[in-house]
C-alpha cells in the first residue's frame, strides 16, 4: 500500500456485504446462476477450496468468505435464522426468484406487490 491510500478504492462499492459460508464455491455458483453475478476475483483455500471471492451484482459488490478458525465470523446457523437480511433489487423479481428456486433456494416469503410500491 502506498503512503496515501484512498479511503475508497477505485471501482469499489462503498458498502460491501461480507458473507461467510460453509461452502463458498456453492455460494458463488448460486449468485452467478441466480443474480447473474460476475466473479471479479477468487483466492484459493486449503485443499482446493475457496477462501474468498469478490462478486459484483450490477453496480454492487459482495464478498464471499470461508469460515476460518482465526476469525470470529461464522456462516448462519442451519435453522435458517440470521441477524442480517440483504435486499437485492433486480429488473424482474419473478424471473430471479424462479432461477433461485431452480438453483436450490427455498422461498420463505412469496413474491407479491408491496404497499410501498415494490414487488
Amino acid at each position: 500500500m502506498g503512503p496515501n491510500p484512498k479511503g475508497v478504492p477505485d471501482d469499489s462499492s462503498v458498502v460491501m456485504p461480507r458473507l461467510f459460508c460453509r461452502d463458498p464455491a456453492a455460494a458463488i455458483d448460486f449468485c452467478v446462476a441466480t443474480f447473474k453475478a460476475v466473479e471479479l476475483g477468487r483466492r484459493p483455500g486449503p485443499n482446493g477450496t475457496v477462501a474468498h471471492a469478490l462478486l459484483s451484482i450490477g453496480p454492487a459488490m459482495v464478498m464471499i468468505e470461508a469460515e476460518w478458525p482465526t476469525l470470529p465470523s461464522r456462516a448462519p446457523v442451519r435453522d435458517g435464522s440470521s441477524a442480517v437480511v440483504i435486499f437485492v433489487y433486480v429488473e424482474d423479481v419473478d424471473e430471479t426468484v424462479a432461477r433461485g428456486v431452480e438453483n436450490g433456494a427455498e422461498v420463505l416469503v412469496p413474491v407479491e406487490d408491496q404497499f410501498w410500491g415494490d414487488r
